[in-house]
């Protein structure tokens, strides 16, 4: 059986390019991914950072990721793991709803480690974190502005609640009308609070 939200998201990646992500958004992109990248080296040597470090370490892959600040090499899972792991131990990164909602950086690793495994270049990287941005704001939209949404408070800890907040598919120019996605993904993540 197919699932109809997994094949929009999938259908709307697909369709991202990185012309489609603006001047503002790339800028935002980059102003994230430092911060990220500032946090992971923070907790780099946290004692649960280092556990996951040498579990790492014993992983190879024929296309491998880079662990945030070491010369080491593994699978682009665990390196999602384990940078994901050094962004998140401080709680330092970023919040959708000023500190109530999800981390749209969480994702931030993952697609590093994607984007290493394969060789994309940096656009593409840019391109990517801006659309995880996007799938975040834009599933924590659909919990908070619906009732009867099939998610229900899952995402944001906002249970029957139905308030609405604007975003970027309301404030991008020309972008985000209707049923349209916006095209300036990050501004949701990174203007509030």
């Amino acid at each position: 059986m197919r699932d109809a939200t997994v094949d929009l998201i999938s259908e709307y990646a697909a369709s991202l390019t990185c012309q489609d992500v603006g001047p503002k958004a790339v800028h935002a992109v980059k102003r994230s991914l430092i911060d990220s990248i500032g946090c992971a080296l923070a907790a780099y040597a946290a004692e649960p950072v280092k556990i996951a470090r040498r579990m790492a370490a014993r992983v190879r892959s024929d296309a491998p990721a880079s662990l945030i600040g070491s010369f080491i090499k593994t699978s682009p899972e665990m390196a999602a793991f384990v940078n994901g792991a050094m962004v998140r131990y401080l709680d330092f990164s970023d919040d959708y709803l000023n500190n109530d909602g999800p981390h749209p950086s969480d994702n931030i690793a993952a697609v590093m480690a994607a984007c290493e495994a394969v060789n994309a270049n940096g656009k593409a990287l840019v391109c990517g974190i801006a659309l995880a941005y996007e799938i975040v704001g834009q599933l924590v939209d659909i919990d908070l502005m619906h009732e009867m949404s099939p998610l229900n408070g899952w995402l944001t800890g906002k249970k029957g609640r139905g308030r609405a907040h604007l975003g970027a598919a309301h404030e991008a120019p020309g972008g985000g009308r209707g049923d349209q996605p916006s095209r300036q993904p990050f501004a949701r993540a990174t203007t509030r609070g």
